[in-house]
């Protein structure tokens, strides 16, 4: 706490063996007990703490790891899906989206694809009815970038639910079925290379017009957020239960985290920072813009989610757009918190 000792549970070094975590300390600059821990292997912040610095002062309570949230739908959590298969066709289930994943064979997991071919294979896995079914589909952005593991590098999905994902040096596009503003120009989401995670918008044809690859799905498209503004200076997405305010700061990513759980606004004090796909639904990819609800806010913000296996970047959104930038970059900080407000039931 503020000035104060803290001991870390369940503290490791790099070898596993448990503990006590040196050279950290608080915010006035006093040795404490370091939250440096691990779960499996990864370094993780300890939980239960309301503040905690590291050893160069900086504020580091609040990544994604801090939370256990509600909106399970935004988290790619192994727990959700349950992998089977059908007649020699492999499939992922996702029992909170109700979709169903392709799963790549060791054969076809290079392939790449032009948009128009990428058309004709989803024509051809409906045609042979792959796994028995005849539905399926190219993912929506949001779908796509939603079985995004950024626990996971290279490739950055969880491989024991999706094998044979493709991964390397090179970047690893794959292709979504949401157009942007530019009726030229699709949304492709990345599993590899340096950029694994990120999200923007390359063009359908043309002399620009790249090779990509492609992970079918099926099932109803995961429905657009619905917005409302609660003339109090927030707003309630009921799809998700998440409550957004929309006083927006400017601050650099290890000092959002400090702003965010701060804030005692509207009566709550729970408010804190969105991760990356938490933040990417206040965007309609369809218009590259925020959504109309969020009219006069800015177009650009930081997330919760840190980059694995680097520690100066994080990652942030623009207009859409998903990529890494360097901590100590200035970025607009917008707040949220849980305020579930229907049961899954509810909605069909």
């Amino acid at each position: 706490t503020e000035g104060g000792e803290i001991d870390c549970p369940k503290c490791h070094d790099d070898q596993g063996t448990e503990t006590d975590c040196p050279n950290c300390y608080d915010s006035q600059g006093n040795e404490m007990i370091c939250p440096n821990c691990y779960s499996e292997g990864n370094e993780i912040n300890c939980p239960g703490a309301n503040e905690f610095y590291d050893k160069y002062k900086t504020y580091i309570y609040g990544q994604d790891g801090s939370y256990d949230s509600d909106t399970k739908i935004l988290d790619a959590d192994k727990q959700r899906f349950t992998v089977r298969t059908v007649g020699g066709d492999s499939m992922a289930d996702d029992s909170i989206t109700s979709l169903t994943w392709e799963i790549k064979t060791d054969t076809n997991k290079t392939e790449t694809y032009t948009w128009e071919e990428a058309g004709t294979y989803i024509n051809d896995l409906n045609t042979n009815e792959f796994g028995g079914y005849s539905d399926w589909r190219i993912p929506t952005v949001k779908e796509l970038a939603f079985i995004v593991n950024r626990d996971n590098y290279n490739p950055a999905v969880d491989t024991e639910i999706l094998p044979n994902t493709a991964s390397g040096d090179s970047d690893y596009n794959y292709w979504s079925s949401t157009k942007t503003d530019d009726s030229e120009r699709v949304w492709i989401v990345n599993f590899g290379g340096k950029m694994g995670g990120k999200v923007t918008g390359y063009p359908t044809s043309g002399e620009n017009e790249l090779s990509y690859y492609i992970r079918a799905v099926r099932g109803n498209e995961m429905p657009a957020s619905v917005f409302t503004d609660n003339g109090d200076g927030t707003i309630t997405d009921i799809m998700t239960g998440l409550m957004w305010l929309k006083k927006v700061s400017e601050k650099s990513w290890n000092e959002a985290f400090k702003h965010c759980e701060a804030l005692t606004e509207n009566g709550y004090s729970d408010w804190r920072l969105p991760n990356i796909n938490e933040v990417l639904t206040i965007f309609d990819h369809s218009k590259n813009s925020l959504h109309e609800t969020f009219s006069g806010l800015p177009s650009s913000y930081w997330s919760s989610t840190a980059r694995i296996n680097d520690k100066a970047h994080a990652w942030r959104t623009s207009l859409g757009n998903v990529a890494y930038t360097g901590k100590s970059t200035p970025d607009s900080v917008i707040a949220v918190r849980d305020a579930k407000v229907y049961d899954s039931g509810d909605i069909d």
